[in-house]
């Protein structure tokens, strides 16, 4: 054994010292750790590859001491090794890295080899042969959607659901932690992810109960779903809630042969909603796969669930409010008949983006920042926040999204759902200077990034 580590694994007095001088805060542990590492039956030349690599990338890290420990963890989830891969010093400096700096994605990493019964060897090399891979959305929802149709029950689509996910976002940070992919690059794949799980959720529907639902002149009826916010945005954090508006296009009802089984349609797209966010919000063993949110629908929390295509055209006409047309500014169909989605944004662009931007619609934006401030304030974190707090990720949104509201009606170039790109079209436009939008854009990625980490 040519390693110094491995070698005096059992020397408990070199051992600890070599530990301390590495910059383990706690070389006891991180013994006990190694040793049941040690124990494991693999290739000798790949456990001195191991050890090599902890003694060489060490005192880089973080929290040295964690690394080990989740390493102990790893290999105790599935400690047969498939991969000659960890030979390479560089694979195995990458995943101590991990382990290091992210419990999050270490309880992910090892959850995920426990459940699919898979060498943590091969799970690694997987992941690092994969890092900067970007894997769009199609191939992510067609994916999942395979997976949800072998799945026999409601309980156990939840299960594939959250298992997808892990999965996914343990690649994503692979390419945000190891890689360095930039933020923008990050958020959108993280919004696949979502969208995927949205979409695929939605597949598995109520129509072998109930039949089809069908308007008047008994054609197919069509739903889409709306995203708000980060996700409509396709810019969502690792720990972001969903924001979804859902909507039917025709009043009728559906098609079962059976009087008895036939529903309205409003109920209908009820059920199928509830399923949806039961699919995708229900907390189960392994929690839950987003949070959903559906108060930015008309009405809010007191609103139906899911609104016919002309009731929503006829309160946003007669009740609609400045928020909620700064809201608009984010929405995006992710699932269902996306054309359906387009068209009530489409009938509705003239009405977000109004030519003229009176007093009452500033006064609108206002209002709400004031109460966002109020908040952050009240919490005693108005300095801290990064989201909500003075000069953070809430502020540079807002600064954007009124400069959208006040020159969109005039310049559909500025129409986006996303940040940075809003950003980039004000300033091609002149609503920004550059040293304006470098300001912004540099200091919002940062933000989000802190906000990441």
């Amino acid at each position: 054994m040519a390693n110094p580590l491995l070698k005096n694994l059992f020397n408990d007095s070199v051992a600890l010292r070599s530990l301390a001088d590495l910059g383990v805060s706690d070389p006891n542990r991180a013994l006990s750790n190694l040793r049941r590492i040690a124990s494991v039956d693999m290739p000798v030349g790949i456990l001195e590859s191991v050890f090599s690599s902890i003694e060489k990338v060490s005192p880089n890290l973080s929290d040295s001491g964690r690394a080990i420990n989740n390493l102990e963890r790893l290999v105790g989830a599935s400690p047969s090794v498939e991969s000659d891969g960890l030979r390479n010093s560089k694979s195995i400096e990458a995943l101590m890295n991990l382990l290091s700096t992210s419990q999050f994605f270490s309880d992910v990493l090892v959850r995920s080899v426990a459940d699919l019964s898979q060498s943590w060897s091969s799970a690694w090399e997987d992941l690092w042969s994969s890092q900067g891979k970007f894997v769009g959305q199609a191939e992510l929802i067609d994916g999942l959607t395979s997976k949800l149709e072998q799945a026999k029950s409601v309980a156990q689509a939840m299960k594939t659901i959250r298992q997808f996910k892990h999965l996914q976002f343990l690649r994503i940070g692979v390419c945000d932690l190891v890689s360095g992919q930039r933020v923008e690059q990050i958020t959108s794949q993280i919004s696949f992810v979502a969208n995927a799980i949205v979409e695929a959720s939605y597949r598995r529907d109520l129509v072998n109960k109930h039949g089809e639902p069908t308007n008047s002149g008994g054609q197919p009826c069509c739903f889409v779903a709306l995203a708000m916010g980060k996700l409509g945005g396709r810019e969502l954090n690792y720990s972001s809630d969903i924001d979804l508006v859902m909507l039917f296009d025709e009043a009728g009802s559906t098609n079962a042969g059976s009087e008895q089984k036939r529903i309205a349609n409003q109920e209908f797209f009820e059920r199928l909603c509830r399923l949806l966010v039961k699919l995708i919000g229900e907390n189960t063993e392994d929690g839950a796969a987003y949070r959903v949110d559906l108060r930015l629908r008309p009405n809010g929390s007191s609103g139906k669930i899911c609104n016919s295509y002309d009731s929503m055209i006829r309160y946003y006409d007669l009740q609609g409010r400045t928020w909620e047309r700064q809201a608009l500014i984010k929405a995006s169909p992710i699932a269902g008949n996306l054309e359906l989605g387009e068209k009530l944004l489409d009938e509705l662009a003239s009405w977000i983006y109004r030519r003229n931007f009176s007093r009452a619609d500033i006064g609108g934006v206002k209002a709400l920042k004031r109460k966002i401030e109020r908040r952050a304030l009240k919490s005693g974190e108005s300095r801290t926040n990064v989201k909500t707090g003075h000069g953070g990720i809430r502020d540079v949104e807002f600064i954007i999204q009124f400069m959208q509201l006040l020159n969109g009606g005039d310049l559909p170039e500025v129409r986006t759902t996303n940040t940075l790109d809003a950003i980039r079209r004000l300033e091609k436009e002149k609503c920004l200077s550059s040293a304006e939008a470098t300001v912004l854009a540099k200091n919002y990625a940062w933000l989000r990034k802190l906000e990441h980490r």
